[in-house]
């Protein structure tokens, strides 16, 4: 996801697109279409290994596809926020990568979170995959249904949300300057 727009601005296509709709919203369906396709086969392909393993863990229920759309969800939002807000490939690779392998550790997948000095588990909060591995372990090991996630799923609509605000908003304003800067160079050429 962090490539989806900072390669269409590194290379110049940027300007193709906004030629097509001068509506960010348009754009980030359009380029988030693909992915939304492809996950739940994803999903699903990982799911499939709790059975073939012998995990026992309760994984096919409504609150666990709850929890795995709104990780998707905010995932894919925080990864085409860094690709608009970037617009080097490489810079936006890198500051992901920067951020979500200390993910793994601040989000209790590697190291319990009860040994985490409270300072930076606040901050880890804000990661999905927090809140998710915390709503995993209530549904998968606890028999937990949606009530008992309802704090990591409202964490993680407020990280979706947030992020496809901010998004939406960085992506108009983006295209309104390429087309005011596009306007400009008309009107010097017809100068």
């Amino acid at each position: 996801m962090a490539l989806v727009f900072s390669r269409d601005f590194e290379d110049g296509y940027f300007g193709s697109l906004v030629k097509e709709s001068k509506s960010s919203l348009y754009h980030i369906a359009l380029k988030a279409a693909p992915f939304l396709l492809m996950l739940p086969l994803m999903w699903l392909a990982v799911s499939l290994f709790f059975p073939y393993f012998n995990i026992d863990a309760s994984v096919f229920n409504f609150p666990m596809l709850v929890l795995a759309t709104l990780l998707t969800l905010a995932s894919m939002a925080i990864g085409m926020l860094f690709s608009i807000a970037i617009p080097s490939q490489l810079k936006a690779t890198e500051l992901l990568m920067v951020i979500s392998t200390p993910a793994f550790i601040l989000s209790g997948f590697t190291w319990p979170t009860m040994a985490i000095p409270p300072a930076i588990t606040a901050i880890a909060q804000y990661i999905p995959l927090t809140q998710f591995l915390s709503g995993f372990r209530k549904i998968a090991f606890y028999g937990g249904n949606l009530s008992s996630v309802k704090g990591e799923i409202g964490m993680l609509v407020l990280i979706t949300a947030v992020s496809f605000l901010v998004m939406v908003i960085l992506l108009q304003v983006k295209i309104y300057r390429f087309e005011k800067k596009r306007r400009h160079l008309v009107e010097e050429l017809e100068a």
